[in-house]
């Protein structure tokens, strides 16, 4: 692409991947690079700390008790999200999003 923008200038174009390959840290394409959670209370993991949370919820959103399906298919989620390496993540989404409800609602 630089090379159809700049046919006189091989030399902007050779500077330029000089510039990329300086800039430019060497990432491995097969591994992951998300957040590490980093408000995690003393004691907590990220894995304990979002099942925490998530168990806090349920039981708000079913205040009669958290049982049968509800319950197996929150085991599983948490259990797949952890497999998966996500947990730091869903706790970084989940602080995105009540950011952003703070500053909607106010």
């Amino acid at each position: 692409a630089m090379r159809r923008l700049f046919p006189d200038r091989p030399d902007a174009v050779e500077n330029a991947v000089r510039l990329a390959e300086r800039l430019a840290p060497p990432l491995d394409p097969g591994a992951r690079h998300l957040p590490r959670y980093p408000k995690l209370p003393p004691g907590e993991s990220a894995l304990s700390h979002l099942a925490a949370l998530t168990w806090s919820g349920a039981r708000a959103r079913w205040p009669d008790g958290v049982r049968g399906a509800v319950a197996d298919r929150l085991v599983h989620e948490l259990e797949t999200i952890h497999e998966l390496g996500y947990d730091d993540y869903f706790l970084v989404c989940r602080d995105l999003c009540e950011e952003a409800r703070r500053r909607w609602v106010g």
